[in-house]
């Protein structure tokens, strides 16, 4: 599944074009997404844990300031902000596709543990994680 998930993000990569850009502060240049794509990678296929900024820096060859200005500039959101919706995309498909616990999702998924995870799914999809199982899973 995540090596689905990384072909279908670097497909995405290939044919994206950035949006007109917004004022900023530093210089982007136009076409970013390559340079950020093996951050995204490393983000959805380390679902277990947690990614550090440094990290995904390093992995693009970048310092962690220049890093975190192309990123937020090239997808409008933070390397944090970014990491976290991504786990808990996948708690949402572990939701509907498991019986789980949270408390397991939760480890599953680097979150700290149980409470961590039910407050930053409240706080992303507006419902517990248990209304979400229970209103969206297939029938």
């Amino acid at each position: 599944m995540r090596l689905d998930l990384s072909r279908a993000l670097f497909r995405l990569g290939q044919g994206w074009k950035q949006p007109s850009p917004a004022p900023t502060r530093g210089r982007v240049q136009a076409g970013n997404l390559p340079r950020i794509m093996p951050a995204l990678a490393l983000a959805h296929s380390e679902g277990r844990r947690r990614v550090s900024l440094q990290e995904a820096a390093d992995v693009c060859a970048l310092g962690r300031a220049q890093f975190s200005l192309i990123f937020r500039n090239t997808m409008g959101l933070s390397f944090g902000k970014f990491c976290m919706r991504s786990r808990l995309g996948q708690v949402a498909q572990l939701l509907l596709a498991t019986d789980l616990p949270t408390e397991a999702l939760a480890r599953q998924t680097g979150f700290a543990d149980g409470s961590h995870l039910h407050r930053a799914f409240v706080t992303r999809y507006g419902c517990t994680p248990g209304h979400y199982r229970t209103e969206n899973r297939p029938r």
